[in-house]
């Protein structure tokens, strides 16, 4: 697969992927130490979703629409943007392609920010909005963490 982002997402790169065989596509977001603007990190999560939801649709001037069905996309969220997965999904399936993975990158949370995230991305999962959700990083405490919640 290809890893996406706001920071290095263009037409070109997805074309020469997808006409490489590239048919997994990894969407993340920045990374940042602190949270210290969170209008900002939810700016923007938007931005990211628009700028997807344009490149998903040009896929017609490339004549590549026909490989939409044989396209997967996956996301990682930050806990901080957890609320942007679904700006994201709607940008992906409103162009006829699957989300099929949700990952909530634990890295640097605490064990209580990490339920609370947790618990959102399984109601998420109960109700069909994605088929797998999963966890980047965070370890063992991350893992004890997602264990309590129902």
């Amino acid at each position: 697969g290809l890893e996406i982002n706001a920071e290095n997402t263009d037409m070109n790169m997805l074309v020469e992927a997808m006409e490489n065989g590239i048919r997994h596509f990894h969407i993340t977001f920045p990374t940042y130490g602190e949270v210290k603007d969170s209008l900002r990190h939810e700016f923007e999560a938007r931005l990211m979703a628009l700028r997807l939801a344009e490149l998903l649709n040009r896929l017609r001037s490339h004549h590549l629409q026909y490989l939409r069905a044989g396209l997967c996309f996956s996301v990682r969220t930050q806990p901080h943007l957890v609320g942007a997965f679904s700006e994201i999904r709607k940008a992906v399936t409103s162009n006829g392609m699957t989300l099929t993975c949700w990952l909530l990158d634990a890295r640097m949370s605490t064990p209580q920010l990490i339920e609370e995230k947790w618990a959102i991305m399984t109601h998420s999962r109960n109700i069909g909005e994605v088929k797998a959700i999963g966890l980047y990083g965070g370890g063992s405490q991350a893992a004890r963490a997602v264990s309590s919640v129902p």
